[in-house]
């Protein structure tokens, strides 16, 4: 609740694990309000879909292996998003099963505006950080996967 005093964590407040997973949930509520709840899609989807974006012809399997997802929960998104007629599938000419990703203009269309109103939400919900340190926290986020990953 905003304003009110926070309540003692103990140890755990001092885990950079409870930290990241506190700061999970803001940010899931902030792309909820900003892009899946009015755009109809969930972070998964978005993330997968710019992946396609930026990586035209990539293949599910490593598209799967580049979010840390599942082949089957990237069979499910790559459903939704053919469905929406956001991505196209097109058969590999050298191996029958595979398939290359592309994205749809719909599909460009749909990951430039949401991610135009998620930066424009976290800003908001950020402006307790000064640029200098947003742009520090993603960087120091980012090395932190690339390290684990």
């Amino acid at each position: 609740m905003k304003g009110a005093a926070p309540l003692e964590t103990g140890a755990p407040g001092r885990s950079l694990g409870f930290h990241l997973t506190s700061a999970e949930s803001v940010t899931r509520a902030i792309f909820a309000r900003a892009v899946g709840r009015p755009m109809n899609i969930r972070a998964t989807e978005l993330s997968l879909l710019a992946l396609v974006c930026e990586n035209d012809g990539i293949g599910p399997a490593q598209v799967a292996s580049g979010l840390g997802v599942s082949r089957p929960r990237v069979s499910q998104c790559l459903d939704f998003l053919h469905h929406r007629q956001l991505l196209e599938r097109h058969p590999s000419s050298s191996d029958g099963r595979g398939q290359h990703l592309h994205a749809t203009a719909a599909g460009r269309s749909l990951v430039n505006e949401a991610c135009r109103r998620l930066t424009q939400a976290e800003a908001a919900a950020l402006q307790c950080f000064s640029k200098a340190e947003r742009t520090l926290m993603v960087e120091l986020l980012a090395r932190l996967t690339a390290s684990v990953v």
